[in-house]
């Protein structure tokens, strides 16, 4: 049935804590769309100050976004989407605490969406190359489907419905807080990915020609068919000196000498 197979990959422990941790994240995001928006009109800003705040987590991930997915490639994805989450913990706790002691001024906010923008960049490549290594192929277009289901309702719905509650009942600051606190929680879930199933690829300066040796299409295990000999090569293969002994025509000469 197609809604089992939507679910196989939570069969897979790794993909449960890592689709949980992205979630979480995800739904923080969101979270952060809204409080942004509502910190910057409390400390006196106005769309001007606003566009500036969001640009820079724009230039943050397009400036980074090469950058993120060669690091997916060279580094543990492991190491590195903990990493950024434990950098977008640090900031945005760093902005909510600012903000909870009357600090917090309008360059801390660009400077916090900036930081989030890259981490987005380095993020979401490294997320697309550990789910092959944690799940088998035909899980893999499941998976997808599923980020490509919970963003649209995490990031663009529910996360900022939340923040706007929090916003409305407490403040902006409260709403800030509440980020951090989905980063944490997104950190402490992304340590429990297993070591053991997300080993650093073997990425070295030829590894571009042994995958050109294997060919396209193989894995690094499999090996390329053996070619069978065509009609040709059996009927030069039949041309043997042999088969020409005994003969004083033209085919006779230095390799195929006559035998009479």
């Amino acid at each position: 049935m197609p809604t089992l197979q939507a679910l196989r990959p939570f069969a897979h422990r790794e993909y449960r804590v890592l689709i949980s941790a992205l979630a979480i994240s995800i739904f923080g995001s969101g979270m952060w769309a809204v409080a942004m928006v509502y910190q910057v009109i409390h400390l006196g800003g106005g769309p001007l100050e606003l566009s500036l705040v969001a640009t820079a987590g724009s230039i943050g991930l397009v400036a980074f976004v090469l950058a993120g997915g060669i690091a997916a490639d060279r580094v543990p994805q492991r190491l590195l989407i903990i990493a950024v989450e434990g950098a977008n913990l640090a900031v945005i706790a760093a902005i909510s605490g600012l903000a909870m002691a009357g600090w917090l001024q309008l360059w801390h906010l660009a400077v916090g969406s900036f930081v989030l923008g890259v981490g987005a960049a380095f993020f979401f490549p490294a997320y697309s190359a550990i789910l092959p290594r944690i799940l088998p192929p035909e899980d893999l277009l499941a998976a997808n489907g599923m980020e490509g289901t919970m963003r649209p309702i995490l990031q663009q719905a529910a996360g900022p419905a939340v923040a706007g509650v929090v916003v409305a009942a407490l403040s902006p600051s409260h709403a800030v807080t509440g980020v951090a606190t989905c980063h944490l929680l997104a950190f402490i879930v992304l340590n429990f990915l297993g070591r053991h199933a997300l080993d650093a690829p073997h990425n070295g300066p030829t590894a571009g020609l042994t995958a050109g040796a294997r060919g396209p299409g193989r894995t690094p295990g499999q090996q390329a068919p053996r070619k069978r000999p065509s009609s040709t090569t059996s009927a030069r293969a039949s041309a043997t000196p042999s088969a020409h002994r005994g003969c004083c025509g033209p085919c006779c000469g230095p390799a195929f000498p006559c035998s009479s």
